[in-house]
């Protein structure tokens, strides 16, 4: 999950409005709709902030790669569609709009490597074995 998802998630979980969460960090509700839609990035201190708020870790909030825990696929993808929905009743003004559909292009598009590169491993193993072990 992004850093957006995952604050947009805790916002949402804590029940706090953009709004609120934005007077505890002390920037403006535009600052909070743009970190939780990915068009930037909380500084230092409001890191510092939001994971004392929320009580999470930096490396939680930061790294992509860092999900939530217990979150099975399934439940990734159904807090994504809940994300998603989230989203939508946020959007206020054009701008808002405009984010939202840079969200949903970015979170629809799949990647082809992985597909890509399982192919042509299974492609160089079978050719190894016909070489060598045949």
């Amino acid at each position: 999950m992004t850093l957006g998802e995952k604050l947009l998630y805790l916002r949402k979980k804590k029940g706090l409005s953009q709004e609120q969460l934005a007077a505890q960090v002390t920037v403006s509700r535009q600052a909070i709709s743009k970190w939780e839609l990915g068009e930037s990035l909380p500084d230092t201190e409001n890191i510092v902030q939001l994971t004392k708020i929320f009580a999470v870790s930096a490396d939680f909030l930061l790294n992509d790669e860092v999900d939530i825990p217990n979150a099975s696929t399934e439940n990734v993808n159904q807090e994504k569609d809940i994300i998603q929905s989230l989203l939508e009743k946020e959007v206020k003004d054009e701008a808002d709009r405009f984010a939202l559909k840079a969200y949903n292009q970015k979170s629809k598009k799949r990647t082809w490597m992985p597909i890509l590169f399982s192919g042509l491993t299974i492609v160089l193993i079978a050719a190894v074995y016909l070489l060598f072990f045949r």
